[in-house]
């Protein structure tokens, strides 16, 4: 069911877009995170 709904949002350019846009931020909190260790 979470795959179907993640090739769902993949067939939509703009949700892909923010899709991509929330994985950035993850990276860089988890990033500061680390190096905040």
């Amino acid at each position: 069911l979470r795959f179907r709904s993640a090739t769902e949002s993949l067939a939509n350019p703009i949700q892909f877009r923010y899709l991509r846009r929330d994985i950035a931020r993850i990276k860089t909190i988890l990033r500061a995170r680390e190096l905040g260790r």
